[in-house]
């Protein structure tokens, strides 16, 4: 349990340190953005997150959008 709220407060440090770095990063530089992986000090599979697959909205999604947003939803 100790070792997994390390993790998360690491992660929460990581994160902000990425976004410290990305605010001053020089594209020129480098091109890639900085991550929390890049400043994570277990690495980067420690605390991984898994990317969740978006499927394509349907017909019912599209036509509750119309009706929300008239006139802005093809």
């Amino acid at each position: 349990m100790a070792e997994g709220r390390q993790r998360e407060a690491w992660y929460h440090t990581a994160l902000l340190a990425a976004l410290h770095a990305e605010s001053n990063r020089d594209p020129k530089q480098r091109r890639q953005p900085f991550t929390e992986a890049d400043f994570h000090p277990h690495g980067a599979q420690a605390y991984s997150r898994q990317e969740q697959a978006v499927a394509p909205p349907t017909a019912s999604d599209r036509e509750m959008l119309r009706q929300t947003f008239p006139g802005k939803v093809k």
